[in-house]
């Protein structure tokens, strides 16, 4: 074996070395990892406020960053507060949904043994009478508390993180265009998501469905998953629409202007919006889900692809890395093969 040959097998085998070792330290140190993940996307988000009060309205800086927390935690607040609200005004009614569960569950076992296929209603009716519907909202409740339960040590991140920053310093060319791509994608994407979350909120309420605001704040978090998240949004809400109003005109509207909104937020607003900035090849986004899902769990699904993403306007500013970023989006040619 020739010495170039030896040295590229080297440096092959220290890349996956490199890799498991990295991958390691993500899942042990991921308690610190991902409030400092989230912190980052947060600096990227609220750091462009911060330097327009400083330098365009002449605000000292302590003054900046005390408005803006303010009332990013003011919004935080209120997310949090609707998903609360939602899932308390749906508690009394929760029984009310196990008997229209169990109705419709008979009903389907009588369809189908009218069709010869035989099943016992009285199974049926025992194991549907055990779906636990209230715990379940419990549980999803606590989900979303545990998400933003490290919310103190996200901020203190997040100071340290704007404190660390000066405007006025001149920074390198490459630094400040990668960092003004990942602001606008951050920003973008992050009002996109509050912007749908509130239009679904506000159709499923026009509905009369139950839980509209939790499904508003779940359709906000799962817009940051492209694709899936999108879908899981559209299909959470329609067992409650079923077992309320059945197959009607209703659970008609709650799957149909769901799913054209997603698909021209997907398909024509956010291309638009972005660009090439998300250009990553389904195999890049379906990677990195099954990755940092697997590292991170939930936190990494919704982590993934705004990781990955910000890692690709990187490794665009530099020659030696750019070949990285094109295969993340798929734009390899020929010749560069």
């Amino acid at each position: 074996m020739s010495n170039e040959n030896k040295l590229t097998w080297n440096n092959i085998c220290l890349s996956f070395i490199a890799i498991f070792c990295l991958t390691i330290t993500l899942i042990h140190l991921k308690s610190i990892l991902i409030p400092f993940a989230v912190s980052v996307f947060l600096y990227f988000l609220v750091s462009p406020i911060i330097d327009y009060l400083q330098i365009k309205a002449n605000l000292p800086r302590f003054i900046s960053t005390v408005i803006t927390i303010f009332f990013g935690v003011l919004i935080a607040g209120l997310i949090l507060l609707s998903f609360f609200i939602s899932i308390k005004l749906f508690a009394p009614d929760a029984g009310s949904y196990q008997s229209k569960l169990q109705d419709f569950g008979l009903m389907v076992s009588e369809f189908l043994i009218a069709n010869g296929i035989e099943i016992s209603k009285d199974l049926v009716f025992s194991n549907l009478s055990n779906v636990p519907i209230v715990p379940f909202l419990k549980g999803l409740t606590g989900s979303l508390v545990s998400f933003f339960g490290n919310s103190l040590l996200v901020l203190v991140i997040l100071l340290f993180l704007i404190e660390g920053k000066d405007p006025k310093r001149k920074r390198h060319p490459k630094i400040v265009k990668a960092t003004n791509k990942v602001n606008k994608y951050v920003r973008d994407k992050f009002f996109i998501s509050v912007g749908t979350g509130v239009i679904i909120w506000t159709i499923l309420s026009i509905l009369g469905i139950d839980l509209a605001g939790m499904f508003g704040v779940l359709t906000f978090l799962l817009n940051f998953i492209p694709s899936v998240g999108s879908l899981i949004s559209i299909v959470l809400p329609l067992p409650i629409v079923l077992l309320e109003f059945g197959f009607g005109g209703v659970f008609l509207a709650a799957l149909i202007v769901p799913a054209i909104l997603q698909f021209l937020i997907g398909n024509i607003l956010e291309p638009k919006l972005f660009g090439d900035s998300l250009g990553l090849h389904p195999v890049a986004q379906l990677f990195a889900l099954l990755f940092w899902g697997a590292i991170w769990g939930i936190s990494g699904m919704f982590l993934a692809v705004p990781i990955v993403v910000v890692i690709k306007l990187f490794l665009e500013q530099y020659e030696a890395t750019r070949l990285l970023a094109r295969v993340l989006g798929g734009q390899l040619s020929d010749k560069e093969v």
